[in-house]
């Protein structure tokens, strides 16, 4: 009979979707694994603790989306663990550690539901964890040869989520679903690119939640530290005072869409944009909606969030 009073050690493995039709390089540690599928999808292979398996299913279901997240935001590609839409994803029981022979026969059956990609992980020669060789890209993405790629700092921040030395509640890795969101949004559909731009901006004040301090002055009671301001010097520090520049824009353009209702832009009656004049505008100008598309703040956030998992790796190897 099973003991549901002691947990058991389970190793699920389930497709994530890819937004693009590409798949990652083999990586594989003794905590997790991700094993190139079929294009716009990878095998996530985790070990997750759990009563039963469906105990075990929903620890996974928490982890796969946190890994997601950090994938989006290491590729520049969304990554989900979500289901499609009236499909089911078949988890397969890759290993048990249980108490005796009965517990083990009793939790190790084969999930049976519809499976979201057609074929089981199919048994690739590539050698393992193939890195990528630096964070510091802003561009395009971490390809080589055609898979996306992993950094060694990255493959060991997910070792370590996985093992709980990092927090799921980590101030990155809630910025990294913030944007993860954002891209989503983005890549489905460019007529809300203010909700896409807000996501993205909160992805960078998420970022820097536990830098410094924000205190109240005892005498007037003003912020001695804005937070506005830290999301600038977060930018300021990673990527320059361009940048910093840039993301200040966007943080106000963000703070008005939401506190006053003010779009960033506006959407021409005729299929030519024309100039129009706006007093109200710093230019004078009217800014287009097309024009606040935020494909450079989705590569300056992600650049952010791949750096301070840099940082964190270089301070736990240190």
């Amino acid at each position: 009979m099973q003991d549901f009073c002691r947990p058991q050690d389970f190793q699920l493995q389930a497709p994530l979707r890819l937004a693009r039709g590409v798949t990652f390089h083999q990586y594989r540690t003794g905590i997790f694994s991700l094993t190139p599928s079929t294009p716009g999808y990878v095998w996530f292979t985790a070990r997750c603790v759990g009563y039963d398996l469906q105990d075990a299913t929903q620890c996974y279901h928490t982890l796969a989306s946190t890994i997601s997240d950090l994938l989006a935001a290491f590729t520049n590609v969304v990554v989900s663990s979500r289901m499609v839409p009236g499909r089911r994803v078949r988890f397969e029981v890759v290993q048990v550690r249980s108490f005796d022979e009965l517990d083990a026969l009793e939790a190790g059956g084969k999930g049976t539901s519809d499976p979201m990609a057609s074929e089981p992980p199919p048994k690739f020669q590539d050698e393992a964890n193939v890195y990528w060789f630096s964070d510091d890209w802003l561009e395009d993405g971490p390809y080589i040869e055609d898979r996306l790629a992993l950094s060694r700092s990255q493959v060991a921040l997910i070792n370590a989520v996985l093992e709980g030395r990092v927090a799921r509640e980590t101030p990155i890795l809630r910025a990294a679903r913030h944007f993860n969101e954002g891209l989503e949004l983005h890549d489905t559909t460019t007529d809300h690119p203010e909700v896409a731009t807000t996501l993205l901006v909160s992805a960078l004040e998420v970022a820097c939640a536990d830098v410094g301090s924000v205190e109240s002055c005892p005498c007037c009671g003003q912020l001695k530290y804005k937070l506005s301001r830290k999301v600038q010097d977060l930018a300021r520090r990673h990527l320059g005072e361009g940048a910093a520049y840039f993301v200040k824009t966007d943080y106000e353009r963000r703070s008005k869409y939401l506190h006053a209702g003010v779009l960033p832009g506006a959407i021409p009656d005729g299929i030519r944009i024309e100039p129009m004049l706006d007093p109200m505008s710093p230019s004078g100008c009217t800014r287009h909606r097309g024009v606040a598309s935020p494909e450079n703040l989705i590569e300056f956030t992600s650049y952010v969030i791949r750096a301070e998992c840099a940082a964190w790796y270089a301070k736990a190897v240190g």
